[in-house]
């Protein structure tokens, strides 16, 4: 769990001592973004979607462990894309809020996390940096997701949507 700055391991939970090393650095990794979002936050409450926040924090930890050789990003990108297709879970834009999202069963940080990947197709990863740099200036989400992504969350969120449907590759 994440608390601002602070990153607490329950190093005596059933799910962190029966869990392979690679899925506790991917766990570190995630807590590790949700403190990077709260420092650049500068500690008040941003205006982001509950879905982008968790997807981004499994997106960076994914590219982690691939960069480290210790996953195949494809191969785990196929069995979310399965995992989604076959869980019923609502579309991204009824998850904007942490009530909603918060009430789906685990699957949903498996959309969340094809949801930030699909946005971040061919984009650098200081993307996500000025996203969070428009948020601290307090920009609403819809204007900083438009700005740092070139696309409108609801455009965004139709061609989710298509690829949920179809697994069309691209946002055009």
């Amino acid at each position: 769990a994440t608390y601002g700055t602070s990153i607490v391991i329950y190093t005596q939970s059933i799910g962190w001592i029966e869990s392979p090393p690679t899925e506790r650095v991917r766990v570190v990794i995630h807590e590790y973004t949700h403190a990077y979002q709260y420092t650049k936050s500068g500690n008040k409450q941003l205006a982001s979607a509950a879905w982008f926040e968790e997807g981004v924090a499994e997106y960076l930890s994914m590219v982690a462990l691939a960069d480290l050789g210790l996953v195949d990003r494809a191969l785990m990108e196929g069995l979310y894309g399965s995992t989604v297709i076959y869980t019923p879970l609502p579309a991204l834009q009824d998850l904007e809020g942490y009530t909603a999202l918060q009430a789906q069963p685990g699957e949903v940080y498996a959309l969340a996390y094809l949801g930030v990947a699909q946005v971040m197709q061919d984009l650098p990863l200081s993307t996500i940096d000025a996203y969070y740099t428009e948020l601290s200036q307090g920009t609403l989400f819809a204007l900083a997701f438009e700005r740092s992504f070139e696309v409108t969350p609801a455009i965004f969120y139709d061609a989710f949507a298509g690829f949920r449907t179809n697994g069309l590759p691209s946002m055009q």
